[in-house]
């Protein structure tokens, strides 16, 4: 089984959905609609599964938006900084998370599994 398997199998349990409701392109609170709460629960499964230390402020990109803002605040390239905090994110995705600061959260499963599979490696 692939990381990206095994995070939509727990992300399945969390939620009480079939596999076949959820993708990579699944966004955690849009579309399941997660609280708190399922980031806790998700948190210690993933650190179950996979025997790693999961740090909410980069694995669910709760750091995002201050790393933005206090790197436009300071003068520096925003996706500069963020490139370096979430080293996992492909250019892709920040830029996918940058366009939707201020809107509801958009963590996808996709961006889940980048974490972990850094982390793993």
């Amino acid at each position: 089984m692939s990381v990206m398997d095994d995070v939509i199998t727990i992300i399945c349990d969390i939620f009480d959905r079939d596999p076949s409701e959820v993708g990579p392109d699944t966004e955690l609170v849009a579309d399941l609609g997660a609280e708190s709460v399922d980031f806790l629960e998700l948190a210690m499964m993933l650190e179950d599964r996979f025997g790693i230390e999961v740090r909410p402020e980069k694995a669910f990109l709760q750091d995002f938006k201050s790393v933005y803002n206090s790197a436009l605040t300071d003068g520096r390239d925003p996706f500069t900084a963020l490139r370096m905090e979430f080293p996992y994110m492909t250019e892709e995705r920040i830029r996918y998370h940058v366009d939707r600061i201020g809107r509801t959260a958009s963590l996808a499963v996709l961006d889940i599994a980048a974490y972990v599979e850094h982390i793993i490696h």
